[in-house]
């Protein structure tokens, strides 16, 4: 009878340890549980900034490009601007030689009357 007893008293022994180990297994995968959780949020803020980063990179890639296309602009309304003064200064060279020319009549015209 008291050799049952001991072995009894064993057997609440290992059933209160069995039942601690299970309640701090638990415990342990609630505490797991929460940090997946936490992990899983921030995650989520990651891909979330990481979004924000590719949009604001991809702005900063499209006004780089129309600051390209701009350059390209005003260097060909430079050309054309450059090619136009050139053009004025032959017409006013050409313009000198008419006004010389008519100039020049002229004076054969008075010099012949």
């Amino acid at each position: 009878c008291i050799r049952d007893r001991i072995i009894s008293q064993k057997e609440k022994d290992s059933m209160a340890v069995a039942k601690q180990s299970i309640s701090e297994r638990r415990r342990s995968v609630k505490v797991a549980e929460s940090q997946r959780g936490n992990i899983q949020m921030q995650v989520q803020e990651d891909s979330k900034l990481k979004l924000g980063i590719n949009y604001y990179e991809e702005m900063v890639n499209d006004r780089e490009k129309d600051i390209g296309a701009i350059e390209k602009v005003i260097t060909q309304l430079r050309d054309i601007v450059i090619d136009a003064s050139k053009e004025v200064v032959k017409q006013g060279d050409v313009l000198d030689v008419v006004v010389g020319n008519i100039t020049e009549s002229k004076e054969n015209i008075k010099k012949s009357k």
